[in-house]
């Protein structure tokens, strides 16, 4: 796999244009970018079919959803790709699996 490399000068270009920084503090630190790919070997969590997997990102207040893989164990993901802004070189971010269900709640187990 190539990793996913960016001109700088396009970072630019992923912070919104409505976005203000009311001071120096506020503004971002650096851009985090995603490229999803796969998963392999997921638990198998419905009765009748597979599991319909989606993935969870996120990072402070900003969120991202990947699209659901209907009825797989493996799931593979055609780029998709996710960004997000740091301002904190330690910036933590919450990746989860989840299950799309149609009735109830969607199930991390």
């Amino acid at each position: 796999t190539t990793p996913l490399q960016v001109d700088p000068r396009s970072a630019a270009e992923l912070i919104p244009a409505q976005r203000r920084f009311n001071s120096f503090s506020e503004c971002p630190y650096g851009v985090l970018l995603i490229l999803l790919e796969r998963a392999t070997n997921l638990p198998d969590l419905d009765w009748i079919t597979k599991s319909d997997p989606y993935v969870k990102f996120e990072c402070g207040p900003q969120r991202a959803t990947s699209t659901v893989k209907n009825n797989t164990l493996n799931p593979v993901w055609i780029d998709e790709r996710f960004s997000f802004l740091t301002q904190d070189v330690n910036q933590v971010i919450d990746v989860s699996v989840l299950d799309k269900d149609l009735v109830g709640k969607d199930a991390i187990r």
